[in-house]
């Protein structure tokens, strides 16, 4: 089996620069979460090709107090809603 595994912070979504912490780091709101432009047709590409598509990301926002588990839900059903708008998928 072929597969690709893309990072999710920086390569599927934006950083974000937290002005408190003076950091770029991933986003931890739902406002910050925005897809790059053009990864859900990308990744509708890597479908195509018969490749299966893996978003790995370890979130240490979550161990740092930063992010809730249930906003990390929220940012994953919004990517995985706008991959499936531009016909692709997750596997």
């Amino acid at each position: 089996m072929k597969a690709v595994l893309l990072d999710r912070d920086g390569v599927i979504n934006s950083l974000v620069y937290h002005e408190d912490a003076g950091v770029i780091d991933a986003p931890f709101t739902t406002s910050q979460f925005k897809l790059l432009p053009r990864v859900p047709q990308a990744i509708r590409l890597l479908n195509d090709m018969g490749l299966k598509t893996a978003i790995v990301s370890n979130q240490p926002g979550i161990a740092k107090g930063h992010l809730r588990r249930d906003t990390l839900k929220i940012f994953e059903n919004m990517m995985l809603s706008s991959i499936g708008e531009a016909g692709g998928r997750i596997d």
